[in-house]
């Protein structure tokens, strides 16, 4: 009968080693994958809220919705004074669907405070921004994404979308330059990048700066 032998002190920390390197070269791959993945994700995100927000320019005769940019803007209103944000305005277009949570958000100003100025325990905008939102729902007020509130109450028609100001002068925002939805900060950065953020344009294209 063969008798088996056992593992030296010096092999069993040569396999030590080995298994520690390989996993040192794996796990920054597997981070750069999973960071990839929650900013395909969000790109996703951006191309529902906008089908979305087609649908109800389809129906309101190609007029954009009032929407705030973001719900914590609103914090320090009255509640009947408040313009409710998107992911109420769109309420019905987007009804059921996690469209506004980016995967990779969180929180990088950690300097908000309520509205006596105590601050606050978030460490994501979704969630911060719920509870900003002091409407009927607040559920209804969270999201990763700020509105390009330039846009509200304005016509879209073939040539853009025509943008009056105050003096007079009329500027036509161009369909594909314009965004209309982005990351509220830039929550996908890279090895290469400080940050980086996904912007929906009026003709549906989603872009990462």
């Amino acid at each position: 009968m063969r008798k088996s032998r056992a593992f030296t002190l010096i092999e069993l920390l040569v396999v030590v080693a080995i298994i520690g390197l390989l996993a040192g070269i794996t796990m920054p791959s597997l981070k750069e994958a999973r960071r990839v993945a929650r900013k395909t994700v969000c790109m996703k995100n951006l191309q529902q809220i906008g089908t979305g927000i087609h649908e109800y320019l389809q129906i309101h005769r190609d007029t954009f919705f009032v929407a705030c940019r973001v719900p914590w803007e609103e914090m320090k209103r009255p509640v009947e004074d408040q313009t409710p944000p998107l992911p109420l305005v769109l309420k019905n277009e987007l009804a059921g669907t996690d469209a506004f949570e980016c995967p990779a958000d969180h929180l990088i100003d950690d300097q908000i405070t309520d509205t006596v100025g105590n601050p606050l325990p978030y460490d994501r905008y979704y969630d911060f921004e719920g509870y900003a939102y002091k409407g009927q729902d607040g559920k209804k007020g969270k999201t990763s994404y700020e509105w390009e509130a330039q846009l509200n109450g304005l016509r879209l028609d073939f040539k853009g979308v025509r943008y009056t100001w105050p003096d007079g002068t009329v500027t036509v925002l161009n369909t594909r330059t314009m965004w209309m939805v982005q990351d509220l900060e830039a929550f996908h950065g890279g090895p290469k990048r400080i940050g980086s953020s996904n912007a929906l344009h009026m003709d549906l294209h989603v872009q990462s700066n």
